[in-house]
């Protein structure tokens, strides 16, 4: 039928994940919690996610 895009964030090791993955992971930021402990909730490395806060986009 239709075709839908997918905005996907590509990790330096290859993962990818979704856009709804990465605005849930800044908003956790947001909300006070530390890299690491926002990494060891969603399961992703904290560079990953220093890299998103670091580079909104």
């Amino acid at each position: 039928m239709f075709a839908r895009k997918l905005s996907v964030v590509t990790a330096t090791i290859g993962r990818v994940y979704d856009s709804s993955t990465r605005r849930r992971a800044l908003r956790l930021l947001d909300s006070g919690l530390t890299l690491a402990q926002a990494s060891r909730r969603l399961g992703i490395s904290p560079s990953t996610l220093r890299e998103w806060r670091d580079h909104p986009g």
